[in-house]
């Protein structure tokens, strides 16, 4: 500060042009200040405030953090180019969505609105197997035949089938007449029955959804989007029905007639893990995919409108996901300082109570963080009755700043 202070006394006294620095000493230096002009004084004293300004008076604190200072190598940058690059895509509209957090992974135009074609049916389906049951006996009054142009079961009129055999024509050949019969029966009336899926969809928070139909046929205010679908998607598959449904390749129907139902879904069976959900198709709405893809236990979800080559697509969406990305379960490394002590002294590891795993690129795995806290008393117990009962304390983990969540821990 002192030092800081001097030069700037010495670019003051040096700006005049008549004096010499070095020659300025003692008295002489005293009768030079008063010379100065009452300009120059203020000049200096604005220099000496700007000086007290720039200095620091309270205690030294860190201004970079740790992660500022941690490297990204040579194939860690090449990931982080992957993953900004992203797929190659025809589809106009595209999501890739983590099955366990309902994360958003990649978007393009994800929440536009747009005609969703058959992909609607995912929603007829969860809400008829939410408001009927399996075993119902329907009386057919739709005739499938009069739908030129639609993709059908082939139902007609005076036909009866359990709501079980509907449910797979509905969501294995896309029958636009099964979806019919179901509304009908489910809600009373189509009109009824649209107006619970739209409260289904208002209840799921799909903001960008609206829907005039049980069928997907284009509409005028028939709506969804890529991210609103793939979420659809998500929730229906927490349905073991649905799974069946959805995951199965054929079946037969029998009722007067006999009908072979064969799953549109051309990707089942033919790309890895793939158990669903939902193709589409209208002029209005191209190519029209929901996709379901598990492994390892976890599921990802991608949801796609406007294409026309929804499985080119979907594949290039889930090879994206799986090069790029990893579920980074959230555990605590094994390490000494990971411990709690119980009642007769000895030391035990901490493990988390909870199988959680968070989507993360490839570059980020590596640098999550945990931080353990452990209650003052005994930490080798919990309160009896607590809701994590036998929990030692938490961790929390971090990616940087950002919180990716606390789990409950116990002591081995």
């Amino acid at each position: 500060m002192c030092q800081f202070m001097a030069e700037l006394l010495t670019f003051a006294f040096m700006s005049s042009n008549k004096y010499n620095w070095v020659k300025i000493t003692g008295p002489r230096a005293f009768a030079l200040f008063r010379r100065l002009t009452l300009r120059r004084l203020i000049s200096l004293a604005v220099l000496l405030l700007l000086g007290f300004a720039s200095t620091g008076f309270g205690p030294p604190g860190l201004i970079e953090s740790d992660e500022a200072r941690t490297p990204l190598f040579e194939y860690q940058l090449g990931l982080v180019r992957k993953v900004a690059e992203g797929p190659d895509l025809i589809a106009l509209s595209a999501a890739i969505i983590d099955g366990a957090t309902g994360k958003m992974l990649y978007a393009k135009n994800a929440q536009a609105r747009m005609a969703p074609a058959s992909v609607t049916k995912i929603m007829t389906a969860v809400v008829a197997l939410e408001n009927a049951r399996l075993s119902d006996y329907v009386q057919i009054k739709v005739n499938g035949y009069a739908m030129v142009g639609s993709s059908i079961m082939g139902l007609q009129p005076g036909e009866v089938l359990t709501l079980e055999d509907l449910l797979y024509g509905l969501m294995l050949p896309s029958g636009n007449d099964a979806a019919l019969a179901i509304a009908q029966h489910v809600g009373g009336t189509e009109a009824r029955f649209v107006q619970m899926m739209n409260e289904k969809a208002a209840a799921l928070g799909l903001k960008d959804t609206h829907f005039m139909n049980p069928h997907g046929l284009d509409e005028d205010d028939h709506y969804s989007s890529a991210y609103d679908l793939a979420m659809l998607g998500r929730y229906a598959m927490q349905n073991p029905e649905f799974v069946k449904i959805a995951g199965t390749k054929t079946r037969v129907a029998k009722g007067k007639n006999t009908y072979a139902l064969v799953n549109g879904n051309r990707l089942l069976g033919q790309y890895d893990g793939l158990d669903g959900v939902k193709t589409g198709f209208t002029d209005n709405a191209g190519q029209s995919y929901v996709a379901s893809v598990t492994r390892n236990g976890r599921r990802v979800f991608v949801g796609l409108i406007k294409s026309t080559d929804r499985y080119r697509d979907a594949t290039e969406l889930f090879d994206y996901f799986f090069h790029s990305f990893v579920w980074v379960r959230l555990a605590l490394p094994k390490s000494p300082f990971y411990a709690a002590s119980a009642e007769d002294g000895s030391q035990g590891a901490l493990d988390t109570l909870e199988d959680r795993a968070e989507p993360l690129s490839l570059w980020e795995a590596s640098y999550v963080r945990s931080f353990v806290t452990l209650p003052g008393e005994d930490s080798s117990r919990a309160a009896s009755g607590s809701e994590n009962e036998g929990a030692a304390g938490t961790a929390a983990f971090f990616l940087g700043a950002q919180s990716l969540g606390e789990v409950p821990v116990l002591r081995k």
